[in-house]
């Protein structure tokens, strides 16, 4: 596995850090509306990216990586999906010359080792993540983020945003509005986006490389070996250690 510091391609699609902006100079009333409406995150993007100037103290780790886990479950639950759409394309030609026994040994290679890739991804990212926000807001900004994202309409967002209410995005807006360092998490989370994306091209070779290592050592423990082991990319091709396929044989 690679260092930790490389975090999952979906990270940078933003970990619901918000669907919201800031506040008034993103669009919100500069006094108390009784129903504020929620803007795009897309303009906290506008914001100066805020540097990490604050100790990442292990009380603050700790809280962050409440909002994170929460956050990586989700995000790396939508990368290991694209990566199966991958994997699948990429095999399913060259299954096709193995007996159907050894079909299954190599499916469940590859199961195997995805599952075992997604949490090593899932632990970098919640890693990664928590720090990142750990030294970018104070204890008191942190806690009332957290606090947001853990429970009621907060929670909401993050699991089921589509099932949100116009109450209870209206409810999101009143907290945003009355509590800045919402603001404030919310363009850190948009410098962390930037941050990843930068870097996906990067994250997509790592993430193939490890799943490629972690598949051929699946395999290596059964009847079916794989030239592609020992070269480079992802064309997979599959020998039967038992001989040619039943197919073939007179």
């Amino acid at each position: 596995m690679r260092h930790r510091d490389r975090s999952s391609v979906i990270a940078a699609l933003a970990l619901a850090l918000a669907p919201w902006g800031a506040r008034a100079q993103d669009g919100f009333p500069k006094a108390p509306d009784p129903k504020p409406a929620l803007v795009s995150p897309m303009r906290a993007s506008e914001a100066p990216e805020i540097a990490p100037t604050l100790p990442a103290t292990p009380d603050k780790l700790a809280l962050a990586r409440q909002y994170a886990e929460t956050a990586a479950q989700f995000d790396v639950k939508a990368l290991s999906n694209y990566s199966v759409h991958d994997i699948e394309s990429q095999i399913a030609t060259p299954l096709k010359s193995l007996p159907e026994a050894q079909q299954s040994e190599v499916l469940l290679a590859f199961d195997d080792a995805m599952k075992a890739e997604v949490a090593a991804q899932e632990a970098r990212e919640v890693d990664d993540l928590s720090t990142y926000i750990a030294t970018r807001l104070t204890d008191d900004e942190l806690k009332i983020a957290v606090e947001f994202y853990i429970h009621g309409v907060g929670y909401k967002l993050t699991h089921n945003p589509q099932a949100l209410t116009p109450d209870e995005r209206q409810q999101g807006g009143l907290y945003i509005y009355n509590h800045p360092a919402m603001s404030k998490f919310i363009t850190v989370g948009v410098g962390w986006s930037k941050t990843v994306l930068a870097r996906v091209p990067e994250y997509r070779t790592i993430f193939s490389a490890d799943l490629k290592a972690l598949v051929c050592q699946n395999l290596a423990k059964t009847s079916v070996k794989s030239p592609t082991c020992s070269e480079p990319g992802m064309n997979w091709t599959f020998q039967s250690s038992l001989g040619p396929p039943l197919a073939n044989r007179n």
